[in-house]
């Protein structure tokens, strides 16, 4: 299905905003229900038939699957809608949600945790890894930028690695190829740090909102 009207800076600019904040707001989320159990002795439960030793905060019941599920939709509103525009979210999601969390665990190592430093470590190395091979294989520059204007022009080496098929659907000719300008890196970093901070104030707001 063709759908003309996602051919417009307009869209791009708002769907890289929207996945970003959104997805922030659900890492923010998940994170605070995972520094919460943390604190809970790792693990709580809410309803059911049984006696529950550990009751789980309203706040939490509810962000834990939503959180999660909230992050996968935002992604898919980056692929549609950003159209690689912006520094591009399926690329950093993945380190975002394992460096993030392993904050956490680290945090209950530090009490005397050991199976939280270990997990801690996993999720570390599983989060900066990926992003090691992508800076060694892709034109770095890229994975802050993104591979097209606003306007929806191709960047000169964008789309010339694996990495960027992904986020890059519809190549332009070669003949549209532009090279990023200043107002292409102020456009792009500026959104993504607005959409961060709306992100984190607004999961914070529907964290108390919640308690």
């Amino acid at each position: 299905m063709a759908w003309p009207w996602r051919d417009s800076a307009l869209v791009r600019v708002v769907g890289a905003f929207v996945s970003w904040a959104g997805f922030i707001t659900c890492f923010t989320l998940l994170y605070l229900v995972s520094y919460t159990l943390t604190t809970l002795g790792g693990s709580c439960a809410s309803g059911g038939p049984y006696v529950i030793e550990v009751e789980c905060p309203g706040n939490v019941a509810l962000f834990a699957p939503l959180s999660i599920l909230g992050g996968f939709l935002f992604a898919g509103i980056a692929l549609l809608f950003a159209q690689g525009f912006g520094t591009p979210l399926v690329i950093w999601a993945w380190p975002i949600l394992f460096v993030g969390l392993s904050v956490t665990f680290f945090a209950s190592a530090a009490s005397g945790d050991v199976v939280g430093g270990i997990i801690g470590g996993m999720f570390l190395l599983m989060g900066i890894a990926p992003l090691l091979l992508l800076l060694r294989g892709t034109d770095r520059w890229l994975l802050f930028l993104g591979s097209r204007s606003a306007a929806g022009r191709q960047f000169v080496t964008a789309g010339d690695r694996p990495v960027f098929r992904l986020i890059n659907r519809r190549p332009g000719a070669v003949t549209d190829l532009i090279p990023p300008t200043a107002r292409d890196w102020a456009l792009s970093i500026g959104v993504v740090v607005l959409a961060v901070t709306a992100g984190i104030v607004g999961a914070r707001l529907l964290w108390a909102a919640t308690a």
